[in-house]
């Protein structure tokens, strides 16, 4: 008894040690109302793409981007640098990850969500100043 006692706290001691080494991230969801479908690309930081086919009112959990472009079947925009985390928007989860909720309109504009948003949303919370984040001019 005594021996499996300790066995027990020593695998609650690592289990506690490995929850607090782990650094989980947050991963951006983009939901679609551009009106069409799109094609989201994240670049790391590496400029190393992820591309990711988000159909019309429907959303994807995307790679934290360095920069963005998006594309549909009459526009392609691209954008400024991404900015930074913004807390009082992200919604934490357990696990995997944290998110933060974003919208892309029909004219390219992204706009951030509430954390608690369910779907695409008419009206939008106050935005930070980076936000709404809009596409580079041509």
């Amino acid at each position: 008894m005594v021996k499996q006692t300790k066995v027990l706290l020593a695998a609650l001691a690592l289990l506690l040690l490995s929850n607090l080494s782990c650094k989980k991230g947050v991963l951006p969801i983009v939901w679609n109302n551009a009106g069409t479908q799109v094609v989201l690309t994240t670049y790391d930081t590496k400029m190393a793409a992820i591309r990711f086919k988000i159909g019309n009112g429907q959303s994807a959990e995307v790679a934290w981007p360095t920069t963005v472009a998006i594309t549909t079947k009459v526009a392609h925009w691209t954008y400024p640098p991404f900015p930074p985390l913004f807390w009082p928007y992200v919604l934490t989860n357990k696990f995997p990850a944290d998110n933060i909720q974003i919208q892309i309109e029909t004219n390219g504009v992204i706009f951030i969500l509430s954390p608690m948003a369910k779907g695409i949303c008419k009206a939008f919370p106050p935005q930070p100043k980076e936000f709404p984040y809009k596409p580079k001019l041509p």
